[in-house]
């Protein structure tokens, strides 16, 4: 608790205490001390430890049809109807008013809402953080709507929960994966066991995973010669 405090401390004022009842379990309990910093608990390895929502530039393992158990993918969808909140209220106890205080963040694209949610939350004592924590739940809302599941073997074990991954099954509009049979570092020309669909005026990109099963940066890739 105390290292994830540090690492969570340029994120604003909060609060200093937290009264824990003895009928509650730890995993509990801490709930409310992540979610200011839009963070989980998790166990990992046998340590209770913490995983906080923020930008991975590089992915840890990638997840193909070479990979991925037949018949084990599956996607749900959360779709966006009339009742979807398009507005979220938040409500934090403000340490300068000492009293509830509200701030409100519009999902993306949204400039007269009309379905607000209220969340009142605890351990938020600033209004700049606050702001942060409103503007990044409507975010979440409108762009986290997609939820696959798949089943895989001992490169599961490569990424732990929080991790980012590639996933691209067979499947249309999820990208496209394949082998590297042959290179020409002369001519930097890569030859492909399946071959990819280009779309004319559109950059590309193509990841390689290494032998170690670390993935490369996004490498720019164009149609070859043949």
């Amino acid at each position: 608790f105390l290292s994830a405090s540090v690492r969570g401390a340029h994120l604003g004022p909060t609060s200093p205490v937290i009264i824990v009842a003895p009928c509650v379990t730890s995993m509990s309990a801490s709930d409310p001390m992540w979610q200011v910093g839009s963070a989980v608990a998790c166990p990992r390895m046998g340590v209770f430890t913490m995983v906080r929502d923020q930008y991975q530039g590089l992915p840890v393992a990638q997840y193909t049809t070479r990979d991925i158990v037949p018949g084990s993918t599956m996607i749900n969808y959360a779709l966006i109807t009339p009742e979807t909140a398009d507005q979220v209220v938040y409500e934090y106890f403000d340490n300068r008013a000492w009293d509830w205080v509200q701030v409100k963040a519009n999902v993306p694209g949204v400039t007269t809402p009309v379905n607000p949610v209220i969340l009142r939350v605890q351990g938020i004592t600033g209004e700049k953080q606050a702001l942060r924590e409103a503007a990044y739940l409507a975010a979440v809302n409108l762009y986290r709507r997609k939820f696959p599941k798949w089943q895989t073997e001992m490169k599961g074990l490569l990424a732990a929960y929080g991790s980012a991954v590639i996933f691209s099954p067979a499947l249309p509009g999820w990208g496209q994966s394949g082998d590297i049979t042959d290179y020409d570092s002369s001519t930097r020309v890569a030859h492909l066991s399946e071959p990819p669909i280009f779309t004319p005026g559109v950059t590309h990109f193509i990841t390689v995973e290494k032998a170690n099963g670390q993935l490369s940066i996004a490498i720019p890739v164009a149609p070859g010669p043949d």
